[in-house]
């Protein structure tokens, strides 16, 4: 036989202090309780925070975030936060802002062509003939030892830059151009700057990137 359910009464002062209770605990859940103006302020600065990032005023903290990476790209965020004096979630959320303006495109690895056997490097210029300038810029994209090119203003088109075997494979590049550009090729003897970042804040930044 089962018993009913009992039924508790509280009195007006119980129910005031479970009341007052249930009051406290929501207080806490919601945190800190802004007025308008204040919430106002807080999400502007968030706003502008991320505003700067998109308008390319870093600040020395990101110059150095970013010379830091460049150097070494495997660095870690408590290794950062170090150098750079700054908690660890803000050095990451400095890092993801950088990444959403562009500031940071990627991250990559930096390989020795030598390594690779490509122990020649040449510098293509190249001026398409009236009309195949299209068909240039075409052809260069589909030659995988140009590793790069612009396209520039003055007397040539393009530049190029790539990475080859021997002389006779550097010929056998350019012969795939000719029949539609003229060419003036030089091979690279040594890289006295080799690539880094530009200036940040007006001071360069002396680490650099082999290629």
């Amino acid at each position: 036989m089962t018993s009913a359910p009992r039924c508790i009464c509280l009195g007006a002062r119980e129910s005031a202090d479970i009341h007052r209770w249930k009051g406290k605990a929501r207080a806490i859940s919601r945190g800190p309780r802004r007025s308008f103006r204040e919430r106002t302020t807080y999400l502007k600065a968030k706003s502008m925070k991320r505003l700067r990032y998109k308008d390319c005023n870093l600040d020395a903290i990101d110059a150095r975030i970013l010379e830091a990476l460049v150097g070494d790209a495997r660095i870690t965020i408590a290794d950062l936060a170090r150098l750079v004096g700054l908690s660890s979630p803000s050095v990451s959320d400095r890092i993801r802002r950088l990444e959403e303006a562009g500031a940071i495109e990627g991250y990559t690895l930096s390989i020795n062509p030598r390594v690779l056997g490509l122990p020649i490097t040449a510098w293509l210029r190249i001026k398409p003939i009236p009309g195949q300038l299209q068909k240039v810029a075409e052809i260069l994209r589909g030659l995988p030892e140009i590793v790069e090119c612009d396209r520039v203003m003055g007397e040539d088109c393009f530049i190029a830059r790539a990475y080859v075997q021997s002389v006779d494979e550097l010929e056998r590049l350019v012969d795939h151009v000719i029949p539609y550009a003229m060419t003036n090729t030089s091979i690279v003897q040594s890289s006295p700057v080799k690539r880094r970042l530009p200036p940040i804040l007006g001071t360069p930044v002396l680490r650099e990137r082999p290629i």
